[in-house]
């Protein structure tokens, strides 16, 4: 169970970190983001890719979870950028 919520919540914080850059906000047609909600959604990824890494571990056990993680964050940065470019560019 915890392996299968690791990767929606990979997914979730390549999504927030993205959403952090000015650039990918403008390709949406959104307002760049204060510092202050730049921090914020930073805070909010690097956190759910901590939580993405302890429940592989958990579920995993140990080094095979933290590789199978790593493998995890690939598959999840890609489909976050598969999302980013079949989007229509606003700007």
């Amino acid at each position: 169970m915890t392996i299968l919520l690791s990767f929606p919540l990979a997914v979730a914080a390549w999504g927030f970190l993205a959403l952090a850059m000015t650039r990918h906000r403008r390709q949406l047609g959104w307002s760049p983001a204060s510092t202050g909600r730049k921090r914020a959604l930073q805070g909010i990824g690097a956190t759910a890719l901590a939580l993405s890494l302890w429940l592989a571990i958990i579920g995993w056990d140990g080094v095979p979870g933290f590789i199978g993680w790593v493998a995890m964050l690939t598959a999840a940065a890609m489909a976050v950028v598969g999302v980013l470019a079949a989007l229509p560019r606003k700007a």
